[in-house]
């Protein structure tokens, strides 16, 4: 339950950044740097109330907490509005629902999940992945072909690039939250906020590289009601409670096994661009919506062996 609401936060922020991005001219890094500040803040403050207080993390914590950063804030959000400014939602919702399989594969190679080839569990595992990639292929593929894409076909492959990156960022997310609450030197609140902190930083200082001194921000978008009102919606549900839920998630089971419910995102992106975006499934898009979904199932089922 919790990480269906968690999806579905994601879902509808998704839908919010897709229509920012494409109607407004808002910088990707600016909002994404002042999502993550805002965010930031919000969890010290809830770090505040817990029984520990805002803890300072040790010196052998700060790197695996930059690490974290750079994966979920810098690639699982900046990249991810990138990605919005160039395919469809559900173009990314798909590669999104991939981020199991990053997980898994990353979790294997750093012996944090091994996957037994010879077990029924492994071979699960193994079938899973496959099935995910092919479904996300199709998908991709049919995106970047079909004659209903609306971005040009090097926009489609920027954005598909961007949203790659993204995916293998968010993937390995929950393997660094998982090995921070393992070494039960910061508890929820503190590992979650500094993560948020340390992805801020670290989007912080790509801002003066990124902009000319031509670069005005009072002549943007970005402070209209409308802008405001995603960002703290985002800052607030979709980093702030969503990522404190991930993070809780995360202490009371496997990476894999929390990550392997993203499928749910992608249900409820793809209703909500029909409805609301009025955006086209195509046969083929649901053929591979349906193999990601059963190969991810078939991630989950195979903790039952």
């Amino acid at each position: 339950r919790t990480w269906g609401v968690v999806q579905l936060s994601f879902s509808a922020s998704a839908i919010l950044q897709s229509v920012m991005m494409r109607e407004v001219e808002v910088d990707a890094a600016v909002f994404t740097f002042a999502r993550c500040a805002l965010s930031s803040v919000i969890l010290f403050a809830m770090a505040a109330t817990s029984s520990s207080g805002v803890v300072l993390p040790r010196a052998e914590d700060v790197g695996m907490l930059l690490l974290a950063g750079i994966c979920g804030m810098y690639f699982g959000q900046l990249y991810l509005l990138l990605a919005l400014k160039h395919v469809s939602v559900l173009n990314y919702a798909v590669i999104s629902a991939l981020q199991p399989v990053s997980t898994m594969l990353v979790g294997h190679m750093a012996s944090i999940e091994l996957i037994d080839v010879g077990s029924r569990a492994g071979q699960l595992k193994l079938l899973g992945v496959l099935l995910a990639v092919c479904g996300g292929a199709v998908i991709v593929g049919n995106q970047a072909g079909g004659s209903g894409t609306v971005s040009a076909p090097g926009d489609v492959v920027l954005g598909n690039l961007f949203a790659i990156l993204f995916m293998l960022g968010a993937g390995c997310y929950p393997l660094l939250q998982k090995q921070l609450l393992l070494s039960g030197r910061l508890n929820q609140a503190n590992i979650t906020a500094w993560g948020m902190a340390s992805g801020t930083a670290v989007i912080g200082l790509t801002l003066p590289v990124r902009f000319s001194d031509s670069f005005d921000i009072s002549n943007s978008a970005f402070f209209t009601f409308a802008v405001m009102l995603v960002l703290f919606y985002m800052a607030l549900v979709a980093s702030a409670l969503s990522y404190t839920m991930i993070t809780w998630a995360l202490d009371n089971s496997s990476p894999v096994f929390v990550i392997t419910f993203s499928p749910l995102q992608l249900v409820m992106t793809a209703s909500f661009a029909a409805v609301f975006m009025g955006d086209e499934v195509k046969v083929a898009e649901l053929l591979g919506m349906v193999s990601v979904c059963v190969g991810l199932w078939m991630l989950a089922a195979s903790r039952a062996f």
